[in-house]
């Protein structure tokens, strides 16, 4: 009865996990049919990005993380650009704009061609333009002057608030003033506030994208730049066909957990079984062997019993 009622359990338990794990995939293809149905042709979900600063490093650096290989290498061109992969097999195209800073050029003329560095740009295929800013040591920001000239510029204006987003260097400034008690805001709030007028402006064309990371180039929160980028500047279907991919590939993920977990309760079950066969040996055994004294006890005592009435008779 033992081995029939166990394959049944398991067999219950197996039929159980069959019925999640096809729920599971009947959810993800709703999803799919859903996407199918309200998109008729298939998004694209690539990136094409654009990122502009006056740190050769610090471009080369975000630059070379996004596309996941050592594609920039800071060879002093003005402009560079590489590709990659990212999660779920989605190419990213990734342009890198060094901004030449008018000072130490020295003359009018320079300046305003470096003004006009990206004035001249066109930007109509990137998803995403970023500009690097930074903190210095008094606490105000800076960014290249080209940007002053891009913000001037009206279809600048449409760029940076269809596109822009900001990434600011120099997280530890603003953390330790933070904890001399220099900044009590947080760090949003400072943008807004307590900033100079020029980046607030910047600040407010960027529709208030701005991410603030570590002055070690090696610490760029690509991630948060890659779910700032799909949330809030591509966003709408864009964003929701990353999310599907994000939910197919999170039930695979589940699927394959349950199943080995399935697999180490049946394990588990089995060795129990075994555990409790081996108890219920053990204790036949005892019994056997209690059985096998007691014979054994008494056909010794009867031995003791026939020497001591021979050794009385021989008296």
């Amino acid at each position: 009865m033992g081995a029939p009622t166990r394959a049944r359990r398991e067999s219950e338990r197996t039929l159980s996990f069959v019925s999640d794990v096809s729920r599971t995939y009947l959810l993800a293809v709703i999803f799919t049919l859903c996407r199918v149905c309200c998109q008729p042709l298939e998004m694209s979900t690539d990136l094409k990005i654009i990122l502009c600063g006056w740190r050769d490093s610090l471009l080369t650096t975000i630059g070379n993380t996004l596309v996941g290989h050592q594609a920039f290498r800071g060879q002093g061109l003005e402009v560079q650009h590489d590709t990659g992969v990212l999660r779920h097999g989605r190419k990213v195209d990734v342009t890198i704009m060094i901004l030449p800073v008018p000072v130490f050029f020295g003359s009018a003329s320079a300046q305003k061609i470096c003004d006009k560095t990206l004035t001249n740009f066109s930007f109509a295929d990137f998803h995403a333009v970023i500009i690097l800013t930074h903190i210095f040591p008094d606490l105000s920001v800076f960014h290249p002057p080209a940007v002053h000239d891009f913000m001037r510029d009206s279809i600048g204006q449409r760029v940076l608030k269809e596109k822009g987003l900001l990434l600011m260097t120099g997280q530890e400034r603003f953390t330790d003033a933070q904890g001399k008690g220099d900044i009590s805001l947080s760090f949003m709030t400072w943008c807004r506030q307590n900033t100079t007028t020029n980046f607030q402006n910047l600040f407010q064309m960027a529709q208030e994208r701005c991410l603030l990371f570590s002055q070690d180039v090696l610490d760029c929160p690509c991630n948060q730049l890659i779910d700032m980028i799909d949330r809030h500047v591509v966003g709408g279907v864009h964003y929701i066909e990353v999310k599907i991919k994000d939910i197919e590939m999170r039930f695979h993920e589940l699927a394959d957990i349950k199943l080995a977990l399935l697999q180490l309760q049946i394990q588990n079950n089995a060795l129990k079984e075994t555990l409790q066969n081996l108890s219920g040996m053990l204790e036949d055994l005892t019994e056997q062997v209690g059985r096998q004294n007691t014979v054994m006890n008494t056909e010794i005592q009867n031995i003791k019993d026939k020497i001591d009435r021979r050794h009385k008779g021989s008296l």
